[in-house]
């Protein structure tokens, strides 16, 4: 083979590892692994060392199948070692590339076939007609992967029985593609019948158009489940909040009656004192302190989302030995909704409650505690809570918290609390340093009205 071709053939796969990474990069964009300097010089190697393979496969004519095959374990190897994104999206954006490849090879060949009727050697290596069917490839997967970019993938999950069954069906769609057009060659080569020949590659052109449709089909079934099963959980959180939120009320009520009855007991009081029954006065005193003891902690801030909540956890906290202190001061401006300040707080204070309960349960040489404060600066309403924990705290590779109940990234209540913070122009620092874990959480201030412009 003359050197010319042979830097053809290289020039052919180098671009080829190129398109694909394109397609990877836009799908997969701001996930790296590495540095994004240190990722595109791993990437130029990457390129360089995948034209080689393909060169080689190419060079020793290995069939379509297996190159194919070796193609899509080296992509999602790829995405896997350098790529952050979930295990479904790596193995759904390698297999959409491999069908483009095979679409592009398909295009390719029957586009030749109509035209020219060539001998079968004369698109391989070395054939007068490998320069044509090599551009009408890469042209075909040029277009692809430019069409591609302006489709807005989504992210999908799949249980690791669907990635194996979804890897199955590549890796089958694939081989009875690559054995189509092995046959229509092969018929080519001895009937000679063109007519026949040309029927067969517009029935693979059609299987590889219908195999690229299903493999987009299976993803949109997979969005729609997961989109389904997003909307699911944000119902039934929603349901709870506006629960708790209901029964956070009719508890501020129930302890406002008693703030009122107060005036009437104080007067009953008086009464009995002023007429020297100290008797029936001590009776009635116990009988007042008895029932206000079963009563919870009464907050009064002003804002009755946050005295809710607060009237509620810190008597549960101290019942269970925790340490409390908090210091309030809550302006007229504050501006969270009443709904979103109790979900805000109550996964706040559920998150601390449960970490000092495990604390209590694995370490009795320190003190559980929970620390909690609201309070204006500048322009800003900062909401702050630290409590002490058992020190156990997973995180990913970016510092991200993981829940240590599910595994999952941000536990269903930072998830949220991130939400409410993001939908409402806040700002979130978490930290964690010597068994203590700590939220930080900064939301700005409704702008006062005032009639500035009135003249006297």
């Amino acid at each position: 083979m003359p050197i010319l071709e042979y830097f053809w053939e290289i020039l052919i796969n180098l671009l080829e590892s190129s398109f694909f990474y394109i397609f990877i990069e836009d799908k997969m964009k701001n996930a790296y692994r590495f540095t994004q300097k240190r990722f595109k010089l791993i990437m130029l190697l990457y390129i360089f060392l995948d034209s080689i393979n393909t060169s080689i496969l190419n060079y020793y004519q290995i069939s379509y199948s297996i190159s194919y095959i070796i193609a899509f374990f080296i992509f999602l190897f790829f995405t896997i070692i350098f790529y952050k994104e979930k295990l479904s999206l790596k193995i759904f954006f390698s297999s959409i590339f491999l069908a483009i490849l095979f679409a592009s090879d398909t295009i390719a060949t029957a586009l030749l076939q109509f035209i020219f009727q060539p001998e079968v050697t004369d698109t391989l290596v070395g054939g007068p007609l490998r320069i044509p069917i090599t551009l009408t490839y890469l042209s075909s997967v040029a277009t692809f992967v430019f069409l591609s970019h302006f489709i807005k993938w989504k992210y999908i999950s799949l249980s690791p029985i669907e990635i194996l069954s979804y890897i199955a069906l590549c890796i089958i769609g694939f081989f009875f593609g690559q054995y189509i057009v092995a046959v229509t060659i092969k018929s080519f080569v001895l009937f000679k019948d063109s007519i026949f020949s040309n029927e067969l590659v517009l029935v693979s052109s059609i299987y590889c158009i219908l195999f690229l449709i299903l493999l987009i089909y299976i993803y949109i079934l997979n969005y729609t489940k997961e989109q389904n099963r997003i909307l699911l959980t944000e119902k039934q959180q929603l349901l709870l909040e506006e629960a708790d939120y209901k029964n956070l009320i009719e508890t501020t009520e129930s302890l406002r009656r008693l703030k009122h009855d107060m005036q009437h007991h104080l007067s009953a009081i008086q009464f009995l004192a002023n007429n020297k029954s100290y008797d029936e006065l001590n009776e009635y005193i116990d009988n007042y302190v008895g029932s206000f003891d079963e009563m919870n902690k009464f907050i009064s801030t002003g804002n009755s989302a946050i005295d809710c909540i607060l009237s509620t956890c810190i008597p549960k906290a101290e019942q269970k030995g925790i340490k409390v202190s908090y210091v309030l001061t809550v302006p007229d401006t504050f501006s969270l909704n009443p709904i979103l300040t109790s979900s805000l707080l109550g996964n706040l204070w559920t998150n601390a409650l449960t970490a000092c309960e495990n604390l209590i349960r694995t370490d009795s040489s320190i003190i559980p505690s929970i620390d909690f404060y609201i309070k204006p600066i500048e322009n800003m309403i900062l909401i702050s809570i630290e409590n002490t924990y058992d020190g156990i705290c997973k995180k990913d590779s970016a510092g991200n918290f993981l829940s240590t109940k599910t595994g999952k990234l941000n536990g269903t209540g930072l998830k949220r609390i991130n939400e409410i913070v993001d939908q409402n122009d806040g700002i979130i620092e978490i930290t964690d340093h010597d068994n203590h874990f700590c939220v930080h959480i900064m939301f700005p201030l409704k702008e006062k009205t005032t009639n500035e412009n009135s003249n006297p």
